[in-house]
């Protein structure tokens, strides 16, 4: 009995051995599972940190972008409105002959120069017939690209060749020394000046007022289509210059409008 016994105290004491290896080793692993784990958290973290940079930087590149550029655009832009002569121009100013851009179609917006033109005799009582004393309306050049306003600017001069539109329109209102008591006919022309063929109309407009002694205004506008050659004219000559209104926006109310029509 006591020889059996001291042979089963080495198998238990094997045996409890290769359990406490065996508890050693899941101990081990779990250890090296719990590290790996945290290596992997550690990782996604810093990868979550590097995103958030990264978009940080992005977001702020493209404020900067977005808060610089339109300053630049509108800053280029107010330098081309300047060069280009699209900023108005104030009664009397003194416009500079602007050299003809290649890249551009020619055009001019041309717009009334008031307080130049005597009023006549003739605009100082109603008239019964559109033919009249006519006088030439003079402008004030606020665009001109492959154009330029004669020395006496009531003469627009074709610098390019080409088949242009044109948009006129002319405004007269009441004045206080002229009377009305029934009736009055506005009406102007325009005219096309050649070297060949001299004067030539391109649009004759007229319009009867019935004023009757009371305020009135009247805005005609019309549009034609012509056929310029180099060192051609356009002039614009109304019969009731006195008439013509000089008041407020006058930009608004009488000009003259010239662009290339496009083709094809």
């Amino acid at each position: 009995m006591g020889g059996e016994l001291s042979r089963m105290a080495p198998m238990e004491l094997r045996r409890e051995e290769t359990v406490r290896a065996e508890t050693y080793k899941m101990l081990l692993e779990s250890d090296a599972f719990l590290h790996s784990h945290r290596l992997l958290r550690r990782e996604l973290c810093i990868t979550r940190m590097a995103i958030v940079v990264l978009l940080l930087l992005l977001s702020t590149t493209f404020c900067l972008l977005f808060f610089f550029q339109p300053t630049s655009a509108c800053n280029d832009k107010g330098h081309n409105a300047k060069a280009n002569g699209d900023v108005p121009l104030k009664p009397g100013a003194q416009v500079d002959t602007r050299r003809d851009d290649p890249e551009k179609p020619p055009s001019a917006t041309l717009t009334i120069r008031c307080g130049t033109a005597p009023e006549s005799e003739s605009s100082t009582s109603p008239k019964t017939s559109p033919v009249a004393s006519y006088g030439n309306i003079e402008w004030e050049a606020r665009r001109l690209v492959g154009f330029s306003l004669g020395s006496d600017n009531a003469s627009l001069v074709a610098l390019k060749a080409g088949t242009y539109t044109v948009s006129l329109q002319v405004t007269y209102r009441s004045k206080e020394k002229v009377s009305c008591k029934d009736s009055i006919i506005l009406s102007h022309q325009l005219q096309r000046y050649t070297d060949a063929y001299g004067d030539i109309e391109v649009l004759n407009v007229y319009e009867t007022v019935y004023c009757q002694n009371t305020e009135w205004m009247k805005s005609m506008y019309s549009e034609a289509e012509v056929t310029l050659m180099k060192k051609d004219t356009l002039r614009v000559q109304s019969s009731q210059i006195g008439l013509i209104d000089c008041d407020g926006k006058v930009w608004n109310k009488t000009f003259l409008r010239v662009h290339l029509k496009p083709t094809g």
